[in-house]
C-alpha cells in the first residue's frame, strides 16, 4: 500500500518535513511503500516546502528584522521565473538572536518590504509566492508600505520605520510614489477578520507578547489605520476590517489589496499542489504539535485531509497533543486519530529525538491494524 506523510511543524521541536521523511524511512523498513511530502499552510516555512515540491535555488537577502537590525533573509528561487518568500524569514517571532516577544510595539514589517525591493532589483523575479505567517509584527503593513516608498503622514514625527505603536498616530497615505513590484501571491495561515475578537490584535497580538493594555492600543490603532486604507481604496471601512483574511500576519493583507496582490488561503494552495503526489494512496498520514479547534478552521493538516478524502484516501492524524475528543475529529473527517506526547508534557518530551521514535511508532502501529 502507498502511504503518504506529510507533517505540519511540530514548534519548538522539529520541522514536518524532517518528520515526514523520518516516519517514511521508519515505514519503509517494515515493507510500506511510504512517501514524504512538505506540508505547509502560509505559515513559517512555505518557502522551503515549494522549493522541496518544485526544486528551487536559495539566496540570501541582506534586510532588517522586525526590530531595524540588520539581517539576512532566506529565498528560495523556483522554476520559471518564481521567488519563494517566507515572511517570518525577517520579521518573525524570533528571526534574529535576541528577539523578544515583549517588543511587539516597535516590531515593524519594514524588513519584508525591503526584503521584496531588493529581490526585485537583484534577482528579478517574475512572479512571487508570499507566506504570511509567523510575523513579529502587527502594524497594519505600514512598515512594508513604507519600505516600497508609500507616504505615510502621522500626526507629529513621522518615523522611518513604521510600526505598531505608531497606528493611533497615522493620517494619511499617498501612495504615488510606491516601488514596483513583480506579481505578489500572498498565501495566508489564518482566515481572520482584521478587528474584533477575532482580529489580529485580540486574538494574535497576546501571541507576539503583548500585555492586555497593547491588545487593546493595538486593535485600536488598527481601526483607524483601516479606516484610511478603506478611503484610499474608495472601499466601506467595517467591510474591510471584517474581511475573511484580512487579520493574517499583523494586517499585510491590508497592504496587499492597496498594493495588488493576490490572496489565496495558505493551507487550500498548499494541499492542491500535493493532489499527483496523492494519486494512488491508501492512505495519508499527518499532524502537527498540538491539534486544536484552530486545526478545523483550515490549518495544513485539515487541509491536507480534505484533499486526501476528496480523493477518497483516508488521513490519520498523529500529533504532539490533540485538545479535540474523538467523536470531533471523526466528524471532521479523520479516519484515525493519535496524541504522540504524554501526559503530563515534560519540558524534557520537547525534541526531536523525543518526539521522532514516537510517531513513527504510531504509524507503524497503523500497519498491523
Amino acid at each position: 500500500m502507498k502511504i503518504v506523510v506529510a507533517f505540519d511543524t511540530f514548534k519548538g521541536c522539529v520541522n514536518g518535513y524532517e518528520a515526514s521523511e523520518y516516519v517514511a524511512s521508519r515505514l519503509t523498513e517494515h515493507g510500506a511503500e511510504a512517501y514524504a511530502l512538505p506540508l505547509a499552510d502560509g505559515g513559517e516555512g512555505t518557502a522551503r516546502a515549494l522549493a522541496l515540491l518544485y526544486g528551487g535555488t536559495p539566496v540570501d537577502v541582506e534586510t532588517v528584522d522586525a526590530y531595524g537590525a540588520p539581517t539576512e533573509a532566506r529565498v528560495y528561487l523556483l522554476p520559471e521565473g518564481v521567488a519563494a518568500v517566507d515572511m517570518a524569514s525577517c520579521v518573525g517571532l524570533g528571526a534574529a538572536e535576541g528577539t523578544s516577544r515583549a517588543r511587539v510595539m516597535e516590531a515593524s514589517s519594514y524588513g519584508l518590504g525591503l526584503l521584496l525591493r531588493r529581490l526585485a532589483e537583484t534577482h528579478r523575479p517574475a512572479s512571487v509566492l508570499l507566506g504570511a505567517g509567523g510575523s513579529a509584527s502587527c502594524d497594519g503593513a505600514t512598515g512594508l508600505l513604507a519600505a516600497l516608498g508609500a507616504r505615510l503622514r502621522f500626526r507629529t514625527h513621522t518615523p522611518m520605520r513604521p510600526a505598531g505603536r505608531h497606528l493611533a498616530a497615522v493620517e494619511g497615505l499617498d501612495m504615488s510614489a510606491v516601488a514596483g513590484l513583480p506579481p505578489v501571491t500572498l498565501l495566508c495561515d489564518v482566515r481572520a477578520p482584521l478587528l474584533g475578537p477575532d482580529g489580529a490584535a485580540l486574538r494574535f497580538a497576546p501571541q507576539k507578547g503583548a500585555t492586555p493594555a497593547q491588545t487593546l492600543t493595538l486593535d485600536a490603532g488598527l481601526k483607524r489605520w483601516c479606516r484610511i486604507v478603506a478611503r484610499t481604496l474608495g472601499a466601506d471601512p467595517r467591510s474591510l476590517a471584517f474581511e475573511p483574511g484580512m487579520g493574517t500576519a499583523g494586517g499585510i493583507t491590508l497592504a496587499a489589496r492597496l498594493l495588488g496582490w493576490q490572496a489565496a488561503d495558505g493551507a487550500a494552495y498548499m494541499t492542491s499542489l500535493l493532489s499527483s503526489r496523492l494519486e494512488g494512496a491508501g492512505l495519508a498520514i499527518t499532524g502537527e504539535g498540538r491539534t486544536d479547534l484552530s486545526t478545523l478552521q483550515g490549518k495544513a493538516p485539515y487541509a491536507l485531509m480534505r484533499r486526501a478524502a476528496a480523493m477518497g484516501i483516508p488521513t490519520a492524524l498523529l500529533s504532539g497533543q490533540l485538545t479535540l475528543t474523538p467523536r470531533q475529529l471523526a466528524a471532521a473527517g479523520f479516519a484515525y486519530a493519535r496524541a504522540v506526547s504524554p501526559r503530563p508534557f515534560p519540558a524534557s518530551d520537547i525534541s526531536a529525538a523525543a518526539t521522532l521514535p514516537r510517531l513513527a511508532a504510531a504509524a507503524i502501529a497503523l500497519l498491523e491494524q
